[in-house]
């Protein structure tokens, strides 16, 4: 099982596959993800993994287009490390709060 950035999944609790939490997870200074080494392999898949861009960044001086390229760079890089944890083993069930727009 691997379950991907579902709400209400933090602190990760163990479970029989991988599991990064969603809200509320504070920062990636926390243990967000089970097992807890899974945190480093997730940055080495995807360079820089985003928790959640900041919705305050929509009324700061970039504005709502930096936001949204943040945004959807967040939706990207979820939807890499998913495609990864897919091929790493035949899970039997995958969850993830993933959409392109």
């Amino acid at each position: 099982m691997a379950v991907v950035n579902v709400p209400m999944t933090f602190p990760p609790e163990p479970v029989n596959g991988l599991l990064i939490s969603g809200l509320p997870t504070p920062s990636k200074q926390v243990t967000f993800t089970h097992p807890p080494e899974l945190a480093q392999e997730i940055e080495r898949i995807t360079g820089n993994y985003i928790l959640y861009p900041d919705p305050g960044q929509a009324y700061s001086d970039a504005g709502v287009d930096a936001f949204l390229a943040r945004l959807y760079q967040t939706t990207e890089t979820r939807i890499k490390l998913a495609e990864n944890l897919r091929r790493r083993e035949a899970w039997v069930f995958l969850h993830g709060r993933l959409q392109r727009h």
